[in-house]
């Protein structure tokens, strides 16, 4: 069975109470507590009869995987529009792109003589850490409230912050005395 369609399977099977307390219980077996089997000292073959012949039913048919297998397909085969099939290309082309300058570089570095090995490490995880692409954050849209405007009938989500015209000033504000005299220590009331 293919490893995706088991886990879409299994997530499906979770929805259902019934199906989801079974799967729960099929996790625990004799084995779930047992310690590793060199520590009994079990012979070779025994190990492995048991790795392939005790294995967990789990409540899961074949019919349910074949199913899903077949709305997969079904994905996959949809024709897609040309812009798509270039979006796709430019992506793996630039994959590509990047992979091969890294590893140029990974060479470079490998095989600069006048670093030490210490350096060299010290280079190529800085190396790494600029390839790890890193997930961008949304931009705050600021949207302007207006006084007769009962409610925002557009979309909301995180990138959208209200404010009114009053706010803006007063950010303004602290943000020019900020950069004119600092920071300002705010008092803490008494008690």
């Amino acid at each position: 069975m293919n490893y995706e369609t088991m886990k879409i399977a299994m997530a499906q099977s979770m929805l259902r109470k019934k199906t989801s307390r079974a799967l729960e219980e099929s996790a625990f077996s004799t084995r779930f507590y047992a310690q590793d089997d060199e520590q009994y000292g079990l012979p070779d073959w025994f190990v492995q009869d048991e790795l392939q012949n005790n294995q967990p039913n789990r409540p899961i048919t074949a019919e349910d995987v074949a199913e899903i297998k077949e709305k997969l397909k079904e994905i996959n085969s949809m024709p897609r529009t040309k812009k798509e099939r270039e979006a796709v290309a430019r992506k793996k082309m630039h994959a590509h792109q990047k992979l091969s300058q890294a590893q140029e570089k990974t060479q470079e570095i490998i095989n600069r003589e006048d670093l030490s090995e210490r350096e060299k490490i010290k280079k190529l995880k800085q190396l790494q850490s600029k390839s790890i692409v890193k997930p961008k954050m949304a931009k705050m849209v600021y949207s302007n409230l207006h006084k007769g405007q009962a409610a925002y009938t557009g979309k909301v989500s995180r990138s959208i912050k209200f404010v009114d015209k009053r706010m803006k000033k007063e950010i303004r504000a602290e943000k020019k005395r900020e950069k004119k005299y600092g920071k300002r220590i705010e008092k803490q009331p008494k008690r």
